[in-house]
């Protein structure tokens, strides 16, 4: 008798989390981008006073961080109503669509706005991993969205760092080919969710039962024997029918006690994810280290493509060997606190800097090298704790 394959499933799920491979890059590149000397030539910012181009890389962040923000209210009622493949294809074109602006020359507040637009759909992801997921195999293939996310953030750090050491100043390709290989993640999407079955459990929702179980049977690899997954079948029929049975609306469903403390845990634990401030360091992390002391572009990109390496390196092993030691509770404790102390000595020691124009690029301070090392700190606090456990809890 053959014994089931996981193929389907791991494919399934690998097209899913390409989401996360999008949102990944862009946080990763972008950090890079706005110094690189092409960039600031192009847009001409080269010629601002410090105070001044800070303020318009903070607008390019901000503009990105708004387009992100845009896309947040379509995401879930296209995915209810049209299902999890069809959002993850509408992400996909819009993505790419606002990749192609990106490179033709549009100014960098709109191709970003354009582009982010799709990128907080990734939160529809981890349903979509979760509902196909048997509970075996649940846990980790939630954890890879994370590591898939870092190793697509760290391709973006170095993605930087390789073009600004190997192309020209004075080309734009400097910043166009970082900026085109966002293609590679959105084609793939594109692609995979063509392919990619709808999940069990929408397919249940809207009563299309024997597509459901088939689509079932085909992410369990038991094609032929697929008595092997009625079990499981039931299960998701049982629990859609209670769904239907209680169903109420929306504003009352959310005043439920129970609901109401679910929505609680969760949006907390996305609030606290993103004001931790991890975002401060993967958009401003160049900015961020020449401030510390190493005032070069080069030196700045490469000390932020090995904090890529540390939130990689450490996702991994939260997802390998950490999950699997403790519990969520315990790992979420530490390093949430581990964050706020890094945070609070990383603050005192920049603060405490003179403006990067103004130090000697040949000596660094102690603070500088404190600065650095407890940004890594913070790295590994934080993608053993907030970074992997937010989306697990959410989706499940």
């Amino acid at each position: 008798m053959p014994s089931p394959t996981k193929k389907n499933l791991y494919l399934s799920a690998l097209t899913g989390t390409q989401t996360a491979s999008l949102f990944g890059y862009s946080v990763g590149f972008i950090g890079g981008l706005i110094v690189l000397p092409s960039f600031l030539s192009h847009y001409n910012l080269s010629s601002l006073s410090p105070s001044s181009l800070a303020a318009a890389q903070a607008r390019i962040v901000t503009f990105w961080l708004f387009g992100a923000l845009l896309g947040v209210p379509l995401g879930m009622p296209v995915c209810s109503r049209l299902g999890r493949r069809t959002c993850l294809m509408f992400s996909a074109v819009l993505y790419v669509a606002g990749v192609v602006v990106q490179n033709i020359n549009i100014t960098p507040p709109r191709s970003q706005n354009l582009k982010s637009r799709p990128l907080l759909t990734s939160m529809l992801t981890g349903s979509s991993i979760s509902e196909i997921s048997p509970a075996s195999e649940r846990a980790m293939l939630m954890s890879s969205y994370q590591t898939i996310l870092q190793l697509s953030a760290l391709a973006g750090f170095w993605g930087a760092y390789l073009s600004n050491t190997i192309l020209p100043d004075s080309s734009p390709l400097q910043w166009q080919v970082p900026t085109a290989i966002q293609l590679v993640p959105g084609t793939i999407l594109l692609l995979g969710s063509l392919v990619a079955p709808e999940t069990p459990r929408f397919l249940a929702e809207k009563g299309r039962l024997d597509e459901a179980e088939e689509t079932l049977a085909w992410l369990r690899g038991v094609k032929g024997e697929e008595w092997r997954v009625s079990e499981e079948m039931k299960g998701i029929e049982s629990a859609v029918l209670a769904v239907g049975r209680v169903r109420v609306g929306f504003w009352r469903e959310v005043t439920m006690r129970s609901v109401r403390r679910r929505l609680g845990v969760g949006v907390g634990l996305m609030v606290a994810q993103n004001m931790v401030g991890l975002n401060a360091l993967n958009y401003y992390a160049p900015v961020i280290f020449m401030s510390a002391g190493f005032t070069s572009v080069s030196a700045s990109l490469f000390l932020t493509g090995v904090f890529g390496v540390v939130k990689l390196l450490s996702a991994i092993a939260f997802m390998f060997v950490f999950v699997k030691m403790k519990g969520n509770r315990f790992w979420l404790l530490l390093g949430s606190s581990l964050c706020g102390i890094c945070m609070a000595i990383l603050a005192y020691f920049v603060h405490n800097l003179p403006p990067h124009d103004q130090l000697d690029s040949t000596k660094l301070t102690l603070g500088g090298i404190i600065s650095v090392l407890t940004v890594y700190v913070f790295a590994f606090s934080f993608s053993v704790s907030l970074g992997p456990i937010s989306w697990n809890v959410c989706s499940e």
